[in-house]
């Protein structure tokens, strides 16, 4: 209860000010994403102190009602993609490449990269978001997806070692599909 009132006082400060509060919870991890900064941050909520940061692609069109808040539910190294039939259409009309229905780790059509964070979100969305690496890195820093948020793939592994509490090279020693289930955890995201 007093987290749920303290992210919507959250969200009437930051309309109100422009001001970004951390919502409060003991132990847990933060991840702040600014479409307008194109930048990722990951606080300590207890001290609230930024961890790290890093430089993100944002969606090219305004695909969502921001701000968005919600919970990490899944962390995936060398995840498979599956585009999604306008995704592959696209692809089809704009690069003239034909995707398959899934795309295997570690393929260079793979445009998941070496890393996929998934969400639950609190409000309801149309799409899924996905935070993940990419096959473009020259994206990052721009507005270049058609949805999801991008981040560079030695610092989504880099991210997932902080949030799962492991080295960043025992992450990427993970050569096929591992899954890491975050339920356990409260790390929470707030997307604005």
């Amino acid at each position: 209860m007093f987290v749920k009132k303290l992210i919507k006082w959250y969200l009437v400060l930051k309309v109100i000010s422009g001001v970004l509060l951390i919502p409060i919870e003991l132990d847990a991890e933060v991840i702040s994403i600014s479409f307008s900064e194109r930048k990722l941050f990951i606080f300590k909520n207890e001290q609230r102190v930024e961890m790290k940061s890093y430089d993100i692609a944002v969606p090219k069109g305004n695909y969502y009602q921001l701000p968005l808040t919600g919970k990490l539910t899944e962390i995936q190294i060398n995840p498979f993609w599956k585009p999604t039939e306008s995704t592959k259409a696209d692809y089809l009309e704009k690069k003239k490449v034909e995707l398959p229905n899934i795309v295997s780790p570690g393929h260079l059509k793979n445009a998941m990269g070496k890393v996929k964070f998934i969400f639950n979100f609190d409000q309801p969305i149309k799409y899924p978001i996905r935070l993940h690496g990419t096959n473009d890195e020259s994206s990052i820093g721009k507005r270049a997806s058609r949805g999801c948020i991008r981040m560079k793939n030695n610092e989504g592994l880099e991210m997932a070692g902080i949030l799962l509490d492991l080295a960043a090279e025992d992450i990427a020693k993970i050569r096929g599909f591992k899954r890491f289930d975050m339920k356990g955890k409260d790390i929470r995201i707030t997307v604005w």
